[in-house]
């Protein structure tokens, strides 16, 4: 993969966008992006491979490679130079690591983490706030992995959108603003299914099963109590879900079913989310 990096801090974006035209102009089609120091990214479309899915001993020949014109353009002390050292010091530390997903968020941190400590001072927020987002990823990772890789990838979804919580936290922006809004609405979401993925996978493991007949009975006997017929109630309780009937009966009613008989097992569980689940439900039917 070939990569061309277009400085355009003194000359403008204008001249970054010519200078693509011209080589496009060559047949050379390219993808631009806005790099936060100023600089115009390019790659050629066949080439769109994000940097941090490259294996770590790629990385270190690749940036060794730029370290060493940029040392000979920019000189030692350069602060680009300074970066590219700091990134290869980090790298470094984890020649010979497993790869996962959490390794490479921790290595991207460290990286945005070393490069923010040749700007800024130990006690800059931004320096507290990747530390503290490094720290929850780090116990994150020890944890024991329960149940499919579908619920491990939404365990870590939700993950990362609680450490972006504590980042526009740290960041000083107030309770109200959008960013809080938009994140607390996915963890929401993304919590609502998670919760009924792992009481599928628990059922499953405990051999227990949820029949269609016995929706239509608690359906049928929720709708008696407030003097309605089944239709009614569904339409009720459909639009004041704002769900279909179809996921109304498959998320809400089957999720009530399926915790009422996780709370009356005697098995142990071993999802410490689902436990925290089913012990307040258990609280709410006392």
């Amino acid at each position: 993969m070939k990569f061309i990096f277009v400085k355009n801090r003194a000359r403008g974006p204008a001249w970054g966008i010519s200078f693509a035209a011209a080589l496009l102009a060559c047949g050379i089609t390219l993808v631009l992006s806005p790099v936060p120091n100023g600089s115009l990214f390019a790659c050629t479309q066949d080439d769109l491979v994000p940097v941090s899915n490259l294996s770590i001993e790629t990385r270190i020949v690749r940036l060794q490679e730029e370290l060493a014109k940029q040392l000979r353009v920019l000189g030692s002390r350069h602060p680009d130079v300074l970066n590219l050292r700091a990134e290869l010091q980090i790298l470094k530390r984890y020649v010979g690591e497993p790869a996962d997903d959490i390794l490479a968020k921790i290595i991207e941190l460290e990286i945005e983490l070393a490069k923010s400590e040749l700007e800024f001072s130990g006690n800059h927020p931004k320096i507290k706030s990747l530390r503290k987002q490094i720290y929850r990823w780090r116990i994150f990772s020890k944890q024991e992995r329960i149940g499919s890789e579908e619920l491990f990838r939404l365990d870590m979804q939700l993950e990362a959108l609680r450490i972006n919580l504590i980042a526009l936290q740290d960041s000083n922006l107030a309770a109200g603003h959008p960013d809080f809004k938009k994140v607390r609405k996915e963890m929401q979401r993304l919590q609502q299914e998670r919760n009924i993925l792992g009481l599928q996978e628990e059922c499953e493991r405990q051999g227990l099963y949820i029949w269609a007949s016995e929706i239509d009975r608690l359906i049928s006997s929720e709708a008696k109590k407030q003097g309605l017929s089944s239709a009614e109630w569904m339409q009720q309780k459909t639009r004041d879900f704002g769900q279909s009937e179809e996921e109304f009966r498959t998320n809400t009613v089957w999720k009530h079913l399926a915790l009422q008989k996780l709370a009356n097992s005697k098995t142990p569980l071993k999802d410490k989310q689902l436990q925290a689940v089913i012990s307040h439900f258990r609280r709410v039917q006392q």
